[in-house]
């Protein structure tokens, strides 16, 4: 009969445990893991939340964190206005590419991760800019940069100092042998033609140097020359020396470009040494990457691609709606949105930013890669 007491009371301590298991499960604990590949404006749903990490269920809005490398993020929470992470509640972040701290793509990841968690304290939130009553013509920009992983070189002591993380992946290599000029197109999405020029950045690493004689040593040529050609015309000779990486700022009239399949050559000429005409340069040199700062007309798609305005950060400006339903807001980089204000005739104002901060338009947000509960494990 004692033994029999025995087995009930264990009975009844399980179910016990078992009723408060809920309880625990939703007290609003735990982090979340959230990976992403490319910049861009990211929504998160509570309940894609909840499917992988249940402890943040409940949470007050004002308790959600959101950090990227142990630093907190500018985060939106659409939560109906009733301060509670509920069902049909979603967040709101610019989610950045992950960047080598000497390179465009890191070495080790082609992911970035932001950790989602709840802690008393305020904590960094978007906030809403509305556009005021002074609208004019800004000057927008868009960068375009261009680059491929495609040769991996080694460098030596005398190209890489202890602790740096230099670029070692290339486009392409060029040399002076090459039996056709390296090429590739690109678009320069809604190019402004009435403006000037557009700036570009061109990367190179020389890998190749030429052998002078002693008695040429005043008068010796450049290590490297390499030719940049756009839509068939020459824009620039490129020179330089050495081994290292070379980068070079170059500016194109827009009026030698387009909006769609722009064409660019790179090539390497042949060079007769000096000091004896029957021996040519070698010349050998990586390609790693271009990019264009370019004008833009102001008009805005559902499929727009971010901006930047070029000098002003006060005010207001116009822009031309060209899609259906409401315009798109504007998502800073310096964790400020800007909703559109229409302006009538399928023009809309936003508040202006400083120069150098990226709008991204966004009406269908992107979407992490994968997400995961954070192992609260002490290593």
């Amino acid at each position: 009969m004692l033994a029999l007491r025995f087995r009930f009371t264990l009975a009844h301590f399980s179910v016990f445990m078992s009723l408060l298991a809920p309880a625990v499960a939703v007290a609003c604990e735990g982090s979340l893991d959230i990976r992403i590949e490319h910049s861009g404006v990211y929504a998160l749903e509570q309940t894609d939340v909840l499917v992988q990490q249940p402890g943040l269920a409940s949470c007050a809005s004002a308790d959600l964190v959101l950090t990227n490398k142990g630093v907190e993020v500018p985060v939106r929470v659409v939560d109906g206005g009733d301060g509670q992470f509920d069902s049909g509640d979603h967040i709101e972040w610019i989610g950045q590419q992950l960047h080598g701290p000497m390179s465009w793509f890191d070495n080790y990841s082609v992911t970035n991760t932001y950790v989602l968690s709840a802690s008393k304290g305020p904590h960094a939130r978007m906030r809403d800019e509305r556009a005021d009553a002074s609208h004019r013509d800004e000057k927008l920009v868009r960068t375009l940069h261009l680059e491929q992983e495609n040769l991996m070189i080694r460098l030596d002591q005398q190209q890489q100092k202890p602790g740096e993380e230099p670029d070692v992946w290339q486009w392409v290599k060029l040399t002076q042998a090459d039996p056709a000029p390296f090429s590739t197109e690109f678009d320069l999405p809604d190019l402004a033609g009435h403006s000037a020029e557009v700036a570009v950045r061109i990367n190179f690493r020389g890998i190749s140097n030429i052998p002078v004689p002693y008695n040429e040593r005043d008068n010796r040529p450049e290590d490297h020359l390499v030719e940049v050609r756009v839509n068939g015309q020459l824009i620039q000779p490129i020179s330089w020396s050495g081994r290292d990486e070379f980068e070079q700022n170059l500016s194109i009239p827009t009026s030698k470009l387009k909006e769609k399949s722009n064409h660019l050559e790179l090539s390497i000429p042949k060079r007769t040494l000096r000091w004896d005409e029957t021996r040519t340069a070698v010349d050998v040199v990586m390609f790693n990457w271009i990019e264009f700062d370019f004008p833009i007309e102001s008009r805005l798609a559902a499929d727009s691609l971010p901006f930047q305005l070029a000098a002003t950060d006060k005010g207001s400006f116009e822009m031309n709606w060209r899609g259906a339903g409401d315009a798109p807001a504007l998502y800073g980089d310096d964790g400020v949105r800007r909703p559109p204000s229409p302006a009538g005739a399928a023009r809309v104002t936003y508040a202006a930013a400083p120069a150098g901060v990226t709008l991204y338009p966004s009406t269908l947000h992107d979407k992490p890669v994968s997400l995961r509960a954070v192992n609260n494990v002490d290593w």
